[in-house]
C-alpha cells in the first residue's frame, strides 16, 4: 500500500520532469563536435540519481528527450557539473600518463623496440601504449583512431601517426575522449549504436577486466541498456543518450562519496579523546602509551647502555694515570675505553640466538622483565658494525700478510741520554714513504702481538729507514733493554779549548745484525706533515719526542737543498725546477727540558751547520726555561744568504734560566767566547749558536706575519695537547688579521 510519503515524492517528480522537459524545448540549437547535432541536458545531480532508481521515469524522460531532439536538433551548453568529472574517468591511459612529456617518452621508446620498418602494427600497439594485458580492447581502440583519420589499420602507423594517437588519448576534455569512446562501439561510423554494437563492448570490456561471467550474460545487458536509453524502441542510441547515463551514474557515486567523507569526518572529531585535543596532551599521551608498551625494551636498552659507559668511563680514566697518556693524550684512553666496550658487545652478540636457551629462560621469571621476544632484534644489531668490522679485519689481514715482507734488517743502534733508543735499518723493497709519516713497529721479543707507531727521521732520499724511540713504558722499556744488552757501551769524553760540557753516547753500536732483535715493520701511514711541500713556508714546532716527524722533513729539505746546488753549478733551468718543489723556507722550533736531548738528533744539526757556509741561513736559538724572549736573526749572515732555500733551527731548553738572569749570566758568556772562537756551542755540542728563553708564540706568529707577507705557511705541531690551543687560535687570528694565511696541523698517531 502506498504511503502520503510515496505519493509526495512521485508528485514531485512529476513537477521536476515537467520543469525538464520545458528546458529542453526552450534551449536554442548548437552546433557540436564533428558536425553532429546532439543535445545534452543541464540538470541537477540529485535530479540524475532519482532518474537512475526509477528505470520508468527514465524511460519516460527519455522519450521526451528523443521527441525534442529529433524537432529541435541542437546540443545544450554544458556545465562543469558532476558529469564532467565523470567522464574525466573515462580515460584510455593511466592517471599519471600524458600529463607531462615522461609518457610520451615511454611509448616513443617502446615504439622504436616495436615498430617494423618504421611502422607500428596493430597487435603491438597495446604494448606500445601501456596495454599489455587489454590486447583486444587495444586493437578496438587503434581501429577507432584509425577511422577518425581515414588510416588503414592493416598498414600499422608511423611514428608521427602515433603521436597524434597518443594526444587524442591523453586529451584532458572529457568531449574528446567521449567522441572517442562512442567511435570504438560505433564500428560502422553511422553515429548510432545498435544493440550488436553495445554487446560487442559490452564483452570487450569483460575481457578486458576479466569478468567471464559478465561476458556470457553481455546480450542481456546489451538489452537493459537499449531499453533504459532507447524507450521509442528506434534500434539505436545516439552519443546525448549515451552521456546522460554516464552522468547519472557519476552523479550518484560522487554524491555517495562526499556524503560518506563528511559523515566520517565528523564522527572522528567527536571519537577524538580529550587528552589528543592539544599537542602537548597528545604528546605526553603517547609518550606515556609508548613507555607502558615497550617498558621491557627500554630498561634492558638502558641497562646496556649503562654498561657501556661505566665500562669504557673505567678504562678512560684508568689509562689517563698512565704514562702512555703523557705521549698519546686521549687517544690511548678513548682507544682502550672502547676496545673494553667492545669486549661486552662481542660477549653479547650471539645469546640471543642461542635458541634452547632462550626458551628454557622464557619459562622463568625473567620473561617478566626481559623481552625474549626480541632477541632476533637484539642479534640484528651486528649489522649496524659490519661494515666498519670489515674494513678494521681487513686492516688487520693486511698488516699480517706485510710482516713477512717487511721484516727489517738492522744497521746501527744507539742510546742517548734520556732513554732514547736510536734505530737505523736497511730500507725493505717496495717501502716508499713521504717526510712526516710514521709505521708501526713490532718486535717479537717483548710482545709477539703489540704493534707501537713510531715516526720516521729518515728522508726518503736516504739509503737507510730511522725511528727514534723514547722509554716511556713497559713495551719501550724492555726494546731498550734489549738493545742494551746487543750493544757495546762506550763512554765518550770530547775536549775543547774552553770548558764544554762531555756529551755522553751510553751506547753506539754497529754490530752483526743477528745480534739485534727482530724487529717487524708495517706501513708506512699518512699524516698531516707529509703534505708539507704544498706550503711556501713552514712552521715546524717540537716538543721533547715530538720533534722526531719534523726531522725528516729537515733531512728531505738538506737533501734537496744539496741536489739545488749541485745542479746549479750545471744546469740552471733544472735548478729552478728542484727549488719550486719546496718551501721558500723552513723554522724548526723545538722545545726541550734535558740537554742530552740534543744529542738525538746532533748529526742534522751538523749537517746543517757544514752548509751554513754557502746554503743555508742559520741562526739556532737554544733558549732556556718557558720565560719570554725574541728570536732575532743574524743581520750579517742574512744579507750573506743568497738562496731562498732558508733552514732556521730554533732550540729552546727549559732547564737553564732565560737571559738576564744572574744564575745564568756566566754560562751566557762562556757560551759567546766559545762560539765565536772554535764555532761551536757548549750546550748543544753543534755548530749552532744557541739562546736561552721560552719562545714567545704571538712574537714568533707576528715576525712570520711581517716577514713573509700574502704567504702561506704550513704550521705542523707535534707534542702535548696543552700548546695545541693556543698555537691553533693564533694561527686562526694572524690569518683573518693579516694577509699571510697559517695553516695549523697537529700531529696525531
Amino acid at each position: 500500500m502506498a504511503t502520503s510519503n510515496d505519493y509526495i515524492n512521485s508528485a514531485q517528480m512529476d513537477n521536476r520532469e515537467q520543469c525538464f522537459s520545458r528546458e529542453l524545448k526552450s534551449s536554442p540549437p548548437e552546433t557540436s563536435m564533428a558536425g553532429q547535432q546532439r543535445a545534452s541536458v543541464q540538470a541537477s545531480p540529485s535530479f540524475a540519481n532519482r532518474i537512475l532508481r526509477q528505470p520508468s521515469k527514465l524511460r519516460a524522460s527519455m522519450r521526451v528527450l528523443s521527441m525534442n531532439a529529433r524537432a529541435v536538433p541542437a546540443v545544450i551548453k554544458r556545465l562543469r557539473s558532476s558529469a564532467e568529472l565523470g567522464l574525466k574517468g573515462l580515460r584510455f591511459l593511466d592517471k599519471n600518463s600524458g600529463k607531462d612529456g615522461s609518457g610520451w617518452k615511454s611509448v616513443e621508446r617502446r615504439f622504436e623496440q616495436l615498430a617494423v620498418d618504421g611502422r607500428l602494427p596493430r597487435e603491438n600497439f597495446g604494448r606500445c601504449i601501456g596495454m599489455a594485458d587489454s590486447k583486444e580492447f587495444a586493437g578496438e581502440l587503434f581501429d577507432a583512431l584509425a577511422r577518425r583519420r581515414m588510416l588503414d589499420p592493416d598498414n600499422g602507423v608511423t611514428k608521427d601517426q602515433l603521436k597524434g594517437f597518443w594526444e587524442e588519448m591523453s586529451d584532458q576534455n572529457f568531449d574528446s575522449r567521449l567522441q572517442i569512446f562512442f567511435d570504438m562501439c560505433d564500428k560502422n561510423g553511422d553515429g548510432k549504436l545498435t544493440e550488436d554494437e553495445v554487446k560487442e563492448v559490452i564483452i570487450l570490456s569483460a575481457s578486458a577486466n576479466k569478468l567471464a561471467k559478465l561476458k556470457a550474460n553481455a546480450a542481456t545487458y546489451a538489452a537493459l541498456i537499449m531499453e533504459e536509453l532507447d524507450p521509442d524502441h528506434h534500434g539505436y542510441i545516439e552519443i546525448w543518450q549515451l552521456e546522460t547515463l554516464l552522468r547519472g551514474m557519476v552523479s550518484s557515486s560522487t554524491q555517495g562519496h562526499e556524503s560518506n567523507l563528511k559523515n566520517t569526518q565528523t564522527l572522528a572529531k567527536t571519537m577524538i579523546p580529550k587528552r589528543y585535543r592539544s599537542p602537548i596532551n597528545k604528546f605526553v599521551t603517547m609518550a606515556a602509551d609508548f613507555t607502558l608498551e615497550h617498558w621491557k625494551r627500554i630498561w634492558i636498552l638502558s641497562f646496556w647502555l649503562m654498561l657501556n659507559i661505566g665500562l669504557f668511563t673505567w678504562k678512560f680514566i684508568e689509562f689517563r694515570r698512565k704514562t702512555a697518556y703523557e705521549v698519546m693524550g686521549y687517544c690511548v684512553s678513548v682507544a682502550k675505553g672502547s676496545a673494553e666496550t667492545l669486549k661486552l658487545n662481542m660477549a653479547l652478540i650471539l645469546f640471543p640466538v642461542c635458541r634452547n636457551t632462550i626458551t628454557r629462560l622464557r619459562s622463568t621469571a625473567l620473561s617478566r622483565i626481559i623481552p625474549f621476544d626480541d632477541n632476533i632484534n637484539f642479534h640484528k644489531a651486528w649489522m649496524y658494525i659490519s661494515i666498519p668490522l670489515t674494513i678494521y679485519i681487513s686492516e688487520r689481514l693486511t698488516r699480517v700478510l706485510r710482516e713477512k715482507n717487511y721484516h727489517v734488517n738492522i744497521i746501527k743502534a744507539a742510546i742517548y741520554p734520556g732513554n732514547v733508543l736510536s734505530i737505523q735499518m736497511r730500507k725493505p723493497p717496495g717501502f716508499r714513504y713521504k717526510s712526516g709519516m710514521y709505521l708501526f713497529l713490532k718486535c717479537p721479543d717483548v710482545s709477539p702481538f703489540e704493534w707501537h707507531p713510531f715516526s720516521i727521521t729518515s728522508a726518503p732520499g736516504d739509503p737507510f729507514l730511522s725511528v727514534h724511540i723514547r722509554t716511556l713504558g713497559d713495551w719501550t722499556t724492555e726494546l731498550r733493554n734489549l738493545f742494551a744488552k746487543a750493544c757495546e757501551v762506550e763512554v765518550v769524553a770530547k775536549k775543547v779549548n774552553l770548558v764544554r760540557q762531555e756529551t755522553t753516547v751510553i751506547a753506539d753500536a754497529q754490530v752483526q745484525p743477528t745480534s739485534f732483535p727482530k724487529l717487524l715493520i708495517d706501513g708506512p701511514y699518512g699524516a698531516p706533515a707529509q703534505n708539507y711541500k704544498k706550503y711556501d713556508i713552514l712552521l715546524l714546532i717540537g716538543l721533547g719526542i715530538g720533534a722526531t716527524p719534523f726531522i725528516s722533513i729537515l733531512r728531505d729539505l738538506l737533501n734537496d737543498i744539496k741536489a739545488n746546488e749541485e745542479l746549479q753549478r750545471t744546469h740552471a733551468t733544472d735548478a729552478d725546477l728542484i727549488k719550486a718543489k719546496g718551501p721558500g723556507r723552513a723554522y724548526f722550533y723545538w722545545v726541550t727540558r734535558e740537554q742530552g736531548s740534543f744529542e738525538w738528533f746532533k748529526g742534522v744539526m751538523n749537517d746543517v751547520g757544514e752548509s751554513d757556509h754557502n746554503v743555508l741561513c742559520i741562526n739556532l736559538l737554544l733558549l732556556v726555561g718557558f720565560s719570554s724572549c725574541t728570536t732575532a736573526r743574524n743581520r750579517s749572515t742574512k744579507s750573506e744568504c743568497s738562496l731562498q732555500n732558508v733552514i732556521e733551527m730554533h732550540n729552546y731548553l727549559t732547564s737553564v734560566y732565560e737571559e738576564g738572569d744572574a744564575r745564568s749570566a756566566l754560562i751566557a758568556m762562556v757560551q759567546s767566547l766559545q762560539h765565536a772562537k772554535n764555532g761551536l756551542d757548549i750546550v748543544s755540542g753543534s755548530r749552532i749558536r744557541t739562546h736561552f728563553a721560552r719562545p714567545n708564540w704571538r712574537k714568533v706568529y707576528t715576525d712570520l706575519a711581517n716577514a713573509h707577507k700574502s704567504a702561506r705557511i704550513g704550521v705542523f705541531y707535534c707534542g702535548p695537547p696543552t700548546l695545541t690551543k693556543q698555537l691553533r687560535d693564533l694561527s686562526v687570528e694572524f690569518s683573518h688579521e693579516t694577509s699571510t694565511r697559517f695553516h695549523f696541523h697537529k700531529e696525531n698517531f
